[in-house]
């Protein structure tokens, strides 16, 4: 039995980047106190391709500022404590059928670059804003936009989100904007 943190597949690149390899069918069921199924370090252009990570700790924990344009495809995680973790440096990942669920967290993105996410299925929150479906009055005048207002802080947020879906009832005198932001109105998402 694990009684110390364990690595089931470790993939590192060293001092120079890993190019073009392949891991395929590959099955971790770990503890969920000390397995990290899969570590990639310093490894890019390469295909991860039918991983399943149950049970563990961390599903998969991906580094390097050097680890760009790696693709995973039909894979599952579940049953972990952070299913993937995406570290600062790491860009441009590619992930196509994947499968999350009955994990604590999805994806702990600290990367802060875009990545390529396609045919995902989870389990995940979903939140109606506000509650009681009362709506939130943003006073505002002629010419004058109500101040932002802050339904969800997706700035804190540790998994993805999307919005499906927003309801306005304007008087018929007033132009309607609604815009979505991270960082209190810097950048938005949709303009």
């Amino acid at each position: 039995a694990c009684t110390g943190a364990v690595t089931g597949i470790h993939i590192d690149g060293g001092a120079t980047t890993l190019h073009g390899g392949r891991i395929e069918d590959v099955r971790v069921i770990g503890n969920a106190s000390y397995t990290t199924a899969f570590y990639i370090n310093n490894v890019s252009y390469s295909d991860f391709k039918t991983l399943d990570a149950h049970s563990s700790l961390v599903g998969v924990d991906i580094n390097h500022a050097s680890t760009v344009n790696n693709f995973f495809t039909d894979s599952d995680f579940g049953g972990c404590a952070k299913a993937m973790i995406l570290n600062t440096g790491v860009e441009s990942m590619h992930f196509y059928n994947i499968n999350f669920h009955e994990n604590t967290v999805n994806v702990d993105d600290g990367s802060g670059e875009h990545h390529h996410w396609n045919n995902i299925n989870a389990e995940l929150d979903i939140e109606i804003t506000p509650e009681d479906r009362a709506g939130i009055e943003i006073v505002a005048g002629d010419t004058i936009w109500g101040a932002d207002t802050e339904l969800i802080a997706s700035a804190s947020s540790l998994n993805p989100f999307k919005v499906i879906g927003y309801s306005l009832d304007p008087s018929h005198e007033e132009t309607t904007l609604i815009r979505f932001s991270a960082d209190s109105g810097a950048t938005f998402f949709i303009t």
